[in-house]
């Protein structure tokens, strides 16, 4: 879209803002939000159902020494919301932190580990 003449702008860039077109498409009234809560899939992680078949995604929360472990059926990558935790990956240990991610490649095994809290996001294709 960086080439084309056919696209809105709200403000975010000092580029020119049709504000009356802009305004002809724009709905201003409230909506009630769509919370989702999530699937649980064990003691530790919960499931949020996507609309689309190419990807998933999906919650893991430890606690002090909680110990979760998985293999990769897709490529995956993990975020940390919030604390670390450490990745094991057969011989290869990897220290997470608050902010970072890592890429876990298919068909691979790998266990979680965590000394406090910690608040993971893992996205995947499901199977």
């Amino acid at each position: 879209m960086a080439n084309s003449d056919n696209v809105l702008r709200g403000g975010l860039t000092p580029k020119h803002i049709d504000v009356t077109e802009l305004l002809k498409h724009t709905l201003f009234e409230g909506v009630k939000p769509n919370i989702m809560k999530g699937n649980h899939l064990g003691l530790h992680e919960k499931n949020y159902p996507c609309p689309v078949r190419d990807f998933g995604i999906n919650r893991i929360e430890l606690s002090s020494n909680d110990k979760y472990g998985s293999v990769s059926a897709s490529l995956e990558i993990i975020i940390a919301i919030e604390g670390g935790c450490i990745i094991n990956s057969g011989e290869e240990n990897i220290l997470l932190k608050k902010g970072e991610s890592v890429t876990i490649l298919p068909e691979t095994e790998y266990k979680i580990v965590s000394s406090g809290h910690c608040l993971l996001f893992k996205a995947f294709v499901p199977s």
